[in-house]
Parts: structure tokens; C-alpha cells; sequence
């Protein structure tokens, strides 16, 4: 079986103008001996292997492509390329703009090779096909969108997609039981299995600050609230919002809000 999808965007030999842009998308199924023209490309383009092996060549340097990996060629490189499998099911795309290079190298993906990743997001390489198909001004925005978050399925690799899981489980526990005033990092650390640093270091990197400083803003975002919607009496409400001590939950709105407890009741 041989199949080639490929879609371009129209104007193919014009530097987009938006600080990155998607070129062209492809999904190929092709069989071996199979390889493609050697030449230097203006752009840079990404492999993703759903099946098979290939064979790359990154300036005299030969790597290997299996499934759950992705190969990166940047511009004005000279794309040396053979499907080595019976049958090799492969998504690419390209991508050029002033600030293409500098947004992949933030991610992780700072030399040319090939990339240890995780099992294909095959829907969103489809969803990319549509974008690039939509000639509007909407469209080209879609696809930018959508590439970045093929790129950032990309770059969390096979094991932080499993500790992903683990920090979603954390940020699901604190978002139920925010209320309860022994919910603590140290506890959260117990309960998941993990230690505290890496934790806390997991957290930050997928949500962009600590899982403290989620929970205070969790109890400060329903204490704020409960002021203005009750009238309970301050003792019970910081209780009832995960402060054991009074004192500390004034200190906490005054420190959020620039007014003490029942200032911010009034305001």
C-alpha cells in the first residue's frame, strides 16, 4: 500500500507573516526501498513515525526513526531520508517564520536528530491537515495553534506523560479538597508516592507555579467569595475555607486583597 497526503499553503514561497507559520502537512504510508531527493530545504520540518523505520542523515550523521519518535531536519539542512520497514506510516509538517526556531528550541527541541516522544496524536495531525486546507486568515491561525500542541504533546516525552498523570491527580485532589485545613505539599507528597521536590518541580512545570501556591489560591479564590456571599462569622469561615488559625487567614486576605477580613466583606 502506498499513500501520499500532503497539502501546501498557497503562498509556499512566501515567508509567512506571523512570527511562525505552518508550510505544509503530510501523511505518507510508503513501502521500501523508498527515499527522498537529497537537496537543501529553506524551512524546518518535523517526522513522526505511527509505523515502520526510516533511516535519517543529519550533516553526515545517520540516525534511526522507529515508532514514538520524531526527527528534526532545520532550515538549510539537506534532507537525506529512506524508509527502511515493508511498510512505513509517517506524519510530517514544516514550519518557517521568523521565530520558528526559537519556539521549537523552547520546548526542547534545540538540534537537529531524532527525538524520543510518545504514540502519535494522529487526530490532531488530521485536525492540522483540515487547518491547512481552510484558506482564511482563521485557518492559518488553527494551524498555529494546533502545531503548538502537537509540539508540546512532543516535548513531554513517554515518561512525563506518565508523571503528567500523577500531577493531574494531585491538581484534581486539591481542587476537591481544598477546604481541608491538613491538606499540606507534605501531604499531597505522601498520598501521591512522590518526594516533595520532584513533586513540586512536576507541578510548576506543567501548571507554572507550586502546588502551594495553587492551593493558597484555591482557599484565597473561595474565601474571597464567601465573604461577600455570607455572613458567617470569620472564625467559621476561615475554618471552613482550610485555616485552622484565624490570625494566619486575615494575614492571607490582607496580604491578597490590601484590606483585612471584614474591610473586603464591605468594599
Amino acid at each position: 500500500m502506498i499513500m501520499r497526503q500532503c497539502l501546501f499553503r498557497p503562498n509556499l514561497y512566501k515567508v509567512a507573516e506571523t512570527p511562525f507559520s505552518i508550510r505544509s502537512v503530510g501523511h505518507y504510508i510508503l513501502d521500501a526501498p523508498n527515499s527522498e531527493y537529497m537537496r537543501d530545504r529553506p524551512f524546518l520540518q518535523f517526522f513522526w513515525i505511527v509505523s515502520g523505520r526510516m533511516k535519517f542523515v543529519f550533516n553526515g550523521k545517520t540516525e534511526f526513526l522507529e515508532a514514538n519518535q520524531l526527527a528534526l531536519y532545520l532550515p538549510g539542512m539537506i534532507h537525506d531520508i529512506q524508509i527502511l520497514s515493508p511498510q512505513t506510516d509517517y506524519r510530517w509538517w514544516t514550519m518557517d517564520g521568523d521565530l520558528a526556531e526559537l519556539l521549537i528550541a523552547r520546548l526542547g527541541f534545540d538540534h537537529a536528530g531524532v527525538y524520543d516522544v510518545s504514540t502519535m496524536p494522529t487526530l490532531l495531525h488530521d485536525e492540522l491537515l483540515e487547518s491547512i486546507a481552510d484558506l482564511t486568515p482563521h485557518g492559518e491561525q488553527r494551524a498555529a495553534l494546533i502545531n503548538h500542541e502537537l509540539l508540546l504533546h512532543a516535548a513531554k516525552g513517554p515518561a512525563m506523560q506518565s508523571n503528567d498523570a500523577l500531577i493531574h491527580k494531585i491538581k484534581m485532589h486539591i481542587d476537591s479538597h481544598w477546604s481541608d485545613p491538613t491538606l499540606s505539599v507534605e501531604y499531597l507528597a505522601d498520598w501521591i508516592g512522590m518526594n516533595r521536590s520532584s513533586m513540586t518541580r512536576l507541578f510548576q512545570k506543567n501548571f507554572a507555579l507550586s502546588p502551594k501556591a495553587y492551593l493558597m489560591n484555591k482557599r484565597l479564590q473561595n474565601a474571597m467569595s464567601m465573604l461577600r456571599e455570607s455572613d458567617s462569622p470569620l472564625q467559621k469561615l476561615a475554618l471552613d475555607c482550610g485555616w485552622s488559625d484565624p490570625n494566619y487567614f486575615s494575614r492571607c486576605i490582607k496580604a491578597q486583597t490590601g484590606l483585612s477580613p471584614k474591610e473586603f466583606r464591605k468594599s
